[in-house]
């Protein structure tokens, strides 16, 4: 996972990044077949995981 910031207007955009290698078909294959499961949950880890972020910030920052 890859966390970026990125300047934008009067503030910063945080945004996240999951790249994956698959290096052959079969890899491939296994991976979508995995990610089909791990999807949304990921998907609810990492909102959660942004939002407490902003939380914290905004409750540091003023």
């Amino acid at each position: 996972m890859n966390f970026r910031l990125t300047p934008e207007g009067d503030g910063t955009l945080l945004s996240t990044e999951t790249r994956v290698l698959n290096t052959d078909p079969a890899t491939r294959r296994a991976f979508a077949l995995y990610w089909g499961f791990m999807r949304a949950g990921s998907g609810m880890i990492r909102h959660d995981l942004l939002r407490a972020i902003a939380k914290k910030v905004a409750t540091t920052a003023g």
